[in-house]
């Protein structure tokens, strides 16, 4: 148990823990402890729920992608302007999801 380390918290930011549930994860977190894990209650410097917002945000993209009847071949030679604002937007999420990524790696790195 002592290789073990264990980061916890007893609230999720942007979800509700029920009772039952905090006192369960604090019982295994003592337990853990005395049995000579690393215990540690902490968070990734990490805004979760604009994780939670960005997850949407990139599902939207990606869903607003795609006609709503797919053809086989596209009609339009060229990307119009709406399409390269969405593609512009997309690409910004997807920087701020690699900058989440790298705080998660760290926090779990340390």
């Amino acid at each position: 148990m002592a290789d073990l380390h264990v980061a916890w918290s007893s609230e999720f930011p942007g979800s509700d823990t029920q009772d039952e549930i905090r006192t369960a994860v604090e019982s295994l977190i003592r337990e853990l402890a005395g049995e000579g894990a690393i215990v540690e209650q902490s968070m990734p410097e990490v805004n979760l729920i604009h994780q939670y917002k960005l997850g949407e945000e990139l599902f939207d993209l990606l869903a607003g992608t795609f006609p709503e009847e797919p053809t086989a071949f596209s009609e339009e030679a060229s990307v119009t302007p709406k399409e390269r604002d969405s593609l512009e937007a997309y690409l910004t999420a997807l920087h701020r999801r690699d900058e989440m990524i790298r705080a998660w790696n760290e926090f779990f790195t340390g």
